[in-house]
């Protein structure tokens, strides 16, 4: 196999015990085999070194510290030692599928103009098992369409990505503790102001939900993180904003499970109608219009217990000109309720409506 070709797979690790083989063999017994596999173990108070040293593979390479640096500085040293023409991440708790490393490697060789590609994923549980009930953000493949929609959220899934090392040479680019929980975001939004991305639709990672995520663990710290990172966004898509516009705008990648007041989702509303008007004097017309409308639903339904002046609200608004019966039905049950498990006790004939809330 061409040297040409080697990847860099960067895996910070601590205190990953329970998951840590799963996601080591997982990249090991990837189909294509040219890689150098760099895992940082950042002094973990568990068996994670001891199982990373048991592994006898010549690809693997260990660099384990003494004291617990966290994980961007080891992700930031990866990205500046790494000897491969593409450079691939990976969690210390997820599972990546067998073909991974090929797709992602034949798409980026035969798109010489994108420096990123992602991959659809699927959740599981901390024993392996799929998990059907999580909404799964909206997951857009082409270029065009990640470039505005990640405007509003992230577009890729970290653990998912393979990148052209000579990209993030050429953009100087590394992640900034400053943006921490939110510091991929950060990285794709200036990677993405000059180059092109992609997702693939296959699933290749299996994404674990479990008490210990960073995700789980840092809702304050993400939520101070987007407030800084919003102005970067707007200002490198030319949107012109006030301060209040950027607040407005922190609100909507939040999860789905924070909750918004009416007055609130009026207001975006209203600055959501901004940007559209922005995208149709670009002439992006029906691409802004398909995921404006996602934008919209999403951040109705944060609107929980908002009764049915929000459900007005919803099926008035001309950005709501491609929603369909059950999306109205889940925004009208959710205003009047707003309470999953409440509404899921009513009865299975409504519960049906909410199969991934």
């Amino acid at each position: 196999m061409d040297e040409a070709s080697l990847i860099s797979v960067l895996m910070p690790v601590y205190n990953a015990e329970k998951y840590l083989k799963q996601s080591i063999e997982s990249i090991l017994n990837q189909s294509y085999s040219n890689f150098e596999f760099i895992i940082f173990d950042d002094a973990s108070t568990d068996s994670s070194l001891s199982i990373i040293q048991s592994y006898e593979d010549p690809r693997i390479k260990i660099i384990s510290s003494k004291t617990n640096k966290g994980y961007l500085i080891h992700l930031n040293h990866g990205l500046s030692i790494a000897q491969g023409e593409y450079i691939a991440r990976m969690d210390a708790d997820d599972i990546s599928h067998s073909d991974r490393f090929q797709l992602q490697i034949d798409f980026l060789k035969r798109n010489e103009d994108h420096a990123l590609v992602g991959t659809n994923y699927n959740y599981i549980n901390e024993e392996g098992h799929p998990i059907s009930y999580i909404q799964k953000p909206f997951l857009y493949k082409d270029n065009s369409d990640i470039q505005i929609y990640s405007l509003f959220y992230n577009p890729f899934l970290h653990p998912s990505i393979m990148l052209r090392r000579k990209d993030i040479l050429e953009l100087q680019l590394k992640y900034n503790p400053k943006f921490y929980v939110t510091e991929d975001f950060h990285f794709w939004t200036h990677l993405l102001f000059k180059k092109k991305g992609a997702n693939l639709p296959q699933e290749l990672i299996s994404y674990r939900i479990h008490k210990n995520q960073i995700t789980k663990t840092s809702s304050k710290q993400q939520q101070s993180a987007l407030k800084k990172l919003i102005p970067i966004i707007l200002e490198k898509k030319g949107i012109p904003f006030t301060e209040n516009d950027a607040l407005l705008h922190s609100y909507i990648p939040l999860s789905l499970h924070s909750t918004l007041s009416y007055s609130t989702i009026k207001e975006i509303e209203e600055w959501l109608l901004k940007i559209r008007a922005h995208f149709y004097k670009k002439n992006e017309k029906e691409t802004i219009n398909k995921i404006i409308e996602q934008v919209w639903f999403f951040t109705c339904r944060k609107g929980k217990g908002e009764g049915l002046k929000l459900f007005k609200l919803y099926k008035k608004s001309t950005l709501s000109f491609n929603e369909d019966k059950k999306k109205s039905q889940q925004i009208f049950l959710l205003a009047l309720f707003g309470n999953i498990k409440l509404l899921k006790k009513i009865g299975r004939k409504i519960s049906f409506l909410f199969p991934k809330i």
